[in-house]
C-alpha cells in the first residue's frame, strides 16, 4: 500500500437496520454495485436514500447519500459526488445521540454509527479532493478521517488514511509532515500486526529519509523492513516487499 497510490472510494458498510422499502432498493443498489455498475448503485442509492427519509430511518438515509456520493466519485462526476458527500456531512451532524434508539447490527449505537459514516464522508471527500488534485482539501479531510475513524477503533481504515495523508504531503512537499503521517500509519499497523502493511511503510519511510540523506534513519526503516518481510505468511505479498527493498539497496 504505497503512499502515493490513488485511492478508491469507500462505501460504507450497510451494516445498519432497514426497513422494506429502504431496504430492497439498498440491497437493489448493491447488488449493481457488486456488478460493477456504480452509476445503476447510485440511482438506487439516492432513491433509498429518500425513501429512508420517509420512513424516519435517519441512519440508513444518511448512509445511502454516502454511498451515492462514492458512486460517482468513483466515475469521476465530482461535482455531483460532493454534493451528495456534503448532504450526508451535513445530515450527520445535526444527529444527537439516543439511546433508546436500537444498536445496528454490529452492536453499536447510533452515535458510534453517525461518527463511522462521518469518517467515511471524510474519507471520500478527500478522494474527490485528491482526484482533482485539490493537496489542501485532500489533506485536510483525511486527517480528519482519520481521527474519526480512531474514535470507532477502525485502525485499519484509520492508517490507510494517515498513507494517503502521506501521499499528498509528499505531493506537496512537506517532507515532516509526509514523515509523521507515515509513522502514525506505521504505529497503527504495528498494533494491527499487519506485517507486510508495516514494512511496506517502512520502506515508504525508507524512500523518504533517503531524499533527506539520513542514512542511518534508511538503515534503520530497511532492518524492520526486512524483518517484517520474514514474518508475511504469505509468500506473494513477501516477495513484493523484498523486491522493493532490492531496489531501495540499490
Amino acid at each position: 500500500m504505497g503512499s502515493g497510490e490513488e485511492k478508491q472510494p469507500r462505501k460504507s458498510k450497510g451494516k445498519h437496520s432497514l426497513r422494506s422499502g429502504s431496504k430492497e432498493l439498498t440491497r437493489l443498489a448493491y447488488t449493481h454495485l457488486q456488478r460493477g455498475d456504480a452509476q445503476k448503485a447510485m440511482e438506487y442509492f439516492e432513491s433509498a436514500a429518500e425513501t429512508a427519509k420517509d420512513e424516519g430511518d435517519d441512519i440508513t438515509m444518511i448512509s445511502c447519500y454516502l454511498n451515492a456520493g462514492a458512486c460517482l466519485v468513483s466515475r469521476s462526476q465530482m461535482k455531483q459526488g460532493t454534493s451528495f458527500l456534503l448532504t450526508a456531512l451535513k445530515l450527520a451532524k445535526t444527529q444527537k445521540p439516543d439511546k433508546h434508539v436500537p444498536r445496528t447490527a454490529d452492536g453499536k449505537d447510533n452515535e458510534a454509527s453517525m461518527i463511522e459514516i462521518m469518517a467515511d464522508v471524510y474519507y471520500n471527500l478527500a478522494v474527490a479532493a485528491q482526484k482533482v488534485n485539490d493537496c489542501k482539501k485532500a489533506i485536510s479531510y483525511f486527517k480528519t478521517s482519520a481521527e474519526f475513524y480512531l474514535k470507532t477503533d477502525c485502525t485499519l481504515h484509520a492508517a490507510e488514511s494517515f498513507m494517503s495523508l502521506a501521499g499528498c504531503h509528499r505531493h506537496s512537499r512537506e517532507v515532516e509532515k509526509e514523515v509523521e503521517s507515515l509513522q502514525s500509519a506505521q504505529q497503527l499497523f504495528h498494533q494491527l500486526e499487519d506485517h507486510y502493511n508495516e514494512a511496506d511503510t517502512c520502506l515508504e519511510l525508507a524512500k523518504t529519509h533517503l531524499k533527506e540523506g539520513k542514512t542511518e534513519q534508511v538503515k534503520e526503516m530497511l532492518s524492520t523492513a526486512n524483518m517484517l518481510c520474514l514474518r508475511v505468511d504469505n509468500r506473494s505479498l513477501q516477495g513484493k516487499n523484498c523486491k522493493k527493498m532490492f531496489f531501495l539497496h540499490s
